[in-house]
């Protein structure tokens, strides 16, 4: 069984809450939920070492918000990246098809997040470890996911109520 809310529901609860306009109240929740998710997810990109990766809020309509991260690397410091960070990430992950250049040059299409896709150009296993040469002819075998916006949304759906009492009563501190 569920609470069934609409339109009317929300006017009436506007009306408790002084007369303020729906639109105002969805946008105002949408803001807060979304500005407490920014802080979580710098707070998630610094304290992985990532304090370069820029996290901003996008409005996408009324009482709607996106909150994106930017910056180099950024989908394989969140998904990770080579043979080992298989299984390391916990949401679910893209499954559009991927265009991106190669470090040789050339354009490589995969469907959907691959960790380490097939290329003989560039692949290579060293010691019994798959990976890649980067930079300065350093060998790497990539990284596991870091999850930073997964565990952004994971904190915002374990805080929501908190989060939007808070907006609906006003207070600014939380």
């Amino acid at each position: 069984m569920g609470i069934k809310v609409t339109k009317n529901t929300l006017a009436r609860f506007s009306e408790r809450l002084g007369g303020q306009n729906v639109d105002n109240l969805v946008d105002r929740v949408a803001e807060r939920l979304s500005q407490e998710g920014k802080k979580v997810a710098e707070f998630e990109y610094a304290s992985s070492g990532h304090s370069d990766i820029n996290v901003d809020v996008e409005v996408v309509g009324v009482g709607e918000r996106r909150i994106t991260a930017s910056g180099d690397n950024v989908a394989y410091v969140e998904f990770g990246v080579g043979e080992y960070a298989k299984g390391t990430y916990q949401g679910k992950l893209p499954t559009q098809p991927l265009t991106f250049e190669s470090p040789k040059g050339k354009t490589q299409t995969t469907n959907g997040w691959v960790h380490y896709y097939p290329n003989k150009d560039t692949k290579r296993t060293i010691g019994g470890q798959h990976g890649w040469f980067i930079q300065n002819g350093v060998f790497t075998i990539g990284h596991p996911a870091g999850n930073q916006l997964f565990y952004t949304a994971k904190s915002l759906r374990e805080n929501e109520t908190e989060i939007v009492k808070n907006a609906l009563k006003g207070d600014k501190s939380k």
